[in-house]
């Protein structure tokens, strides 16, 4: 996805080359076409045809995100964008076009300092099913190594250094894993894909409106009752109640 930032810096947006284009067949080719011809509403109708059939991938959540972009819908292109990034969080386009969009989106200025968002980057840099992933091959490399050392009796102590650091890179693997599983499920988080959402004091049209949160602003998800949203600027400190159809969700 190197070339993708230029072609999004320039307004042309170019749909990139998905690995499972092939299996996709006649929707993808039409919305390639959508797009090309400028038609970026229908472009991201297909995109969303695609995945509504079971479809999944980094590079459709991205070219969606692309398509939603062009036709001035910044909010479904954030929430686009933020999917393909769970999927691949270590591709720097998805990242660059993400950040790109926001530029566009007024909220306010980031507060932390190089190294929280260094550390915040760092723990986030693999997926969570990857890491879990790796620790199983990791765990299963320290099983069989350690049953070894047992059936062949070798007591060698470069041999045992070895088993114990493969049990170390384990565990590093095994809390990584389960801290980003954790904070996934405990914080959830949406975009707002509404011209503006107005964030009541609670999940009734009836209560009054404590602000009104522009399109395309990312919010922590709180709760939900019926068709409200409980969301929380974690910045500005304020919590209100939205109307679900105001908010994409995290997926």
């Amino acid at each position: 996805m190197k070339a993708a930032k230029w072609f999004l810096v320039l307004g042309i947006l170019l749909p990139l080359q998905a690995s499972w284009a092939q299996t996709a067949g006649e929707p993808l080719q039409q919305a390639r076409e959508a797009y090309d011809r400028g038609d970026y509403p229908a472009a991201a109708g297909l995109y969303q045809n695609l995945l509504k059939t079971g479809a999944d991938s980094a590079e459709l959540y991205f070219n969606l995100g692309n398509a939603e972009f062009k036709a001035g819908h910044l909010g479904q292109a954030v929430a686009a964008y933020r999917r393909a990034r769970k999927r691949a969080p270590q591709d720097e386009d998805i990242s660059y076009n993400l950040n790109y969009v926001r530029t566009f989106i007024h909220q306010p200025a980031e507060r932390q300092g190089p190294m929280a968002r260094w550390l915040e980057k760092a723990f986030n840099f693999f997926p969570s099913r990857g890491l879990a992933i790796a620790a199983l091959a990791v765990f299963w490399i320290l099983a069989g190594f350690t049953a070894a050392l047992i059936i062949t009796r070798n007591s060698r102590v470069w041999l045992l250094w070895v088993a114990v650091g493969i049990a170390l890179v384990f565990m590093v693997l095994a809390f990584w894993g389960a801290a980003r599983i954790a904070l996934e499920r405990n914080a959830r988080w949406g975009v707002i894909v509404a011209a503006r959402s107005e964030a009541r004091n609670g999940p009734n049209p009836e209560f009054q409106v404590g602000f009104v949160i522009p399109e395309g602003r990312e919010v922590r998800v709180l709760g939900h009752e019926g068709n409200w949203v409980a969301v929380g600027l974690p910045k500005e400190g304020y919590k209100g109640w939205i109307r679900r159809e105001d908010l994409a969700e995290d997926e």
